[in-house]
């Protein structure tokens, strides 16, 4: 008895609607093989079962498709193969085995034997697209990038032609992806950009084909693509810091360096351990004249490669530019612990010692000398050195009385200290001796103003 299929009863396959391996969508059977009556599957799947019959006694080879695909369903591709193999063999005119085992074989990256298995599809079907789709994509897992570029080139001009099929148009994603990599693998990258903005407008939220693309742009002298494409990232993904970067290396490119800036700002606010984002930072505040600024990133470098001693003297600089003695004591200080016996820091030290003892002696007028050691203690260990410093000015001022102050806290950390005793000694005399002048010329004005009376 001839089987009747239920093609009748079903619906017409779905075009398009891909297998478990991304190449490849459903196909129909040869007029010759009518007997089979296929249903339409979900996408990314050989269905367990395409045919249904009248009766319950099915012949061998169907039995075999069957076993076929429930090892494709379980991912067995190596005996979905050899099913599919011998279903071939009983059945070589049914166009849906042979594309289902073309599936099979790209799931094995088993590119020359599906290419062999599509040749035979296309000598009976030479027009059908989906067959010169799969061919196209499997010359790409060959890489015969050539041959892959000329079918993906006349595949996309059916695509772009307003009769294109709806089989093209619903494939365009893929006939560009293709396309563009097959363009790459000759070596035309710059002439992927216009595919690559179609694509883009197909695929919106795929951002790394636009970062890509971006990339490509600037590469090519094309700067205000990759910054068009850039801003709509930092839109889209504004947490995202290679964008970030990214957009910053084209604004320089424009020569826009305040734009590449704030950019760069954004970067190292998402990846504060951004190495690169905080030395080009400091490049663009030097050249700015900001130097505040420069030692923030400075100080941030520092905070990440700490055994830099070239930062560190530049750190030390910058704060002594911008009146942070304090901060330039400390890097200098902790050079010379490295470098005990450096003269070039060590003259450095000196200098910021003496700005910032220069900078403290009003202090000693307000508050008091005892005081200000206290406070000193929290930004630098050499408060010695500065206490001596501001003694040194004072002899030059002839300042005794905040001389003597001085010393006297000198004396108290440093009670070993002859020099500084013997200095005290003579000072205090000295004072002494001025107060009972002082006194003098007090008691002979009011005697002079007693004989007036």
């Amino acid at each position: 008895m001839v089987r009747q299929p239920l093609l009748p009863l079903l619906p017409a396959l779905l075009l398009g609607l891909q297998l478990l391996c991304p190449l490849f969508s459903a196909v129909q059977t040869r007029a010759d093989d009518s007997t089979l009556a296929m249903l339409s599957f979900k996408s990314g799947e050989i269905p367990e079962r395409l045919i249904i019959y009248s009766d319950n006694t099915p012949a061998e080879w169907e039995n075999v498709w069957d076993r076929a695909r429930k090892f494709f369903q379980n991912k067995d591709f190596q005996q979905a193969r050899i099913q599919y193999e011998l279903l071939l063999l009983k059945k070589p005119t049914i166009d849906q085995a042979r594309w289902e085992y073309v599936t099979v074989l790209s799931c094995l990256r088993l590119w020359k034997e599906a290419a062999t298995e599509l040749e035979i599809l296309l000598a009976e079907d030479p027009d059908q697209f989906k067959y010169r789709l799969a061919l196209a994509e499997i010359d790409l897992g060959l890489d015969a990038f050539h041959r892959a570029a000329e079918r993906f080139s006349l595949l996309y001009e059916s695509y772009c032609h307003p009769g294109a099929t709806p089989a093209a148009r619903l494939d365009r994603k893929r006939i560009l992806s293709g396309y563009i990599e097959a363009l790459q693998g000759v070596g035309r990258v710059e002439d992927t950009l216009p595919l690559m903005e179609q694509l883009i407008v197909l695929q919106p939220k795929d951002y790394s084909l636009s970062k890509k693309a971006a990339a490509i742009a600037l590469e090519f002298d094309r700067p205000e693509m990759s910054l068009s494409i850039l801003e709509g990232l930092a839109t889209a993904i504004p947490d995202d810091s290679e964008v970030w970067q990214e957009l910053s290396l084209v604004q320089d490119t424009l020569g826009n360096s305040n734009g590449s800036a704030a950019s760069l700002q954004h970067l190292v606010a998402l990846d504060p351990n951004n190495l690169s984002g905080h030395a080009r930072l400091i490049t663009h505040y030097r050249n700015a004249d900001s130097p505040s600024m420069e030692l923030k990133h400075v100080r941030e470098l520092i905070r990440l490669l700490p055994e830099d001693r070239g930062l560190r003297i530049q750190a030390a600089r910058l704060s002594l530019d911008l009146g942070r003695s304090d901060w330039a004591l400390l890097y200098f200080n902790g050079l010379l612990v490295e470098e005990p016996d450096n003269k070039e820091i060590q003259q450095q030290k000196q200098l910021v010692i003496e700005q910032l003892a220069a900078n403290l002696l009003v202090l000693i007028e307000n508050n008091g000398p005892g005081m200000l050691w206290q406070d000193l203690v929290q930004f630098t260990d050499d408060r010695m050195g500065i206490y001596l410093a501001m003694a040194e000015m004072l002899r030059d001022r002839v300042r005794y009385r905040e001389l003597i102050q001085v010393l006297l806290v000198i004396e108290r950390e440093q009670p070993e200290n002859i020099e500084i005793h013997k200095e005290l000694d003579r000072l205090v005399r000295i004072q002494n001796l001025e107060n009972v002048h002082a006194s003098s010329r007090r008691f002979d004005s009011g005697k002079a103003v007693s004989i007036k009376k």
